[in-house]
């Protein structure tokens, strides 16, 4: 236990405060521009799926999903395989995959469509949205209900 016990808080909260705000900007800077934070922080609040990622993440309990009856078993599958690299914010609860931003099912149609806008090809249109990014393929399935 350290000596000055306030001092040691304080580095915790800085170091917690630098987390949030790298996990801030990686999400800002991730998301496309026509698409704001905001709506991705709500679009993932509807996402019962991601809300149960969420939970996992922040009680380290990943075997506890039969609790909810419209979470998208698959779904919940590939991100509980990827558990050591997704992080949420504290601020937003948007689920960042290491540097890219983890886009709901409802905001996924949007997000291809808008990276399409561009008319930069298949190929780069593709390499754009993996860099900046992230849903697994099983999103696209529907919900177990």
């Amino acid at each position: 236990m350290p000596r000055h016990p306030a001092k040691h808080a304080e580095a915790v909260s800085r170091q917690v405060k630098v987390a949030e705000e790298y996990i801030n900007f990686i999400a800002a800077t991730a998301r496309p521009i026509a698409l704001t934070l905001s709506a991705v922080d709500e679009a993932t609040a509807r996402d019962e799926t991601l809300q149960a990622v969420i939970e996992a993440m922040q009680t380290g309990r990943w075997h506890d999903t039969a609790q909810h009856s419209r979470v998208n078993d698959a779904t919940f599958n590939a991100y509980k395989q990827l558990k050591d690299e997704v992080t949420i914010g504290t601020t937003t609860h948007v689920i960042l995959r290491e540097t890219r931003l983890v886009i709901p099912r409802e905001l996924q149609r949007q997000v291809v469509d808008l990276a399409h806008e561009g008319h930069q090809g298949i190929t780069k249109t593709k390499a754009l949205l993996r860099e900046k990014v992230w849903f697994p393929a099983s999103m696209n399935s529907s919900n177990n209900e």
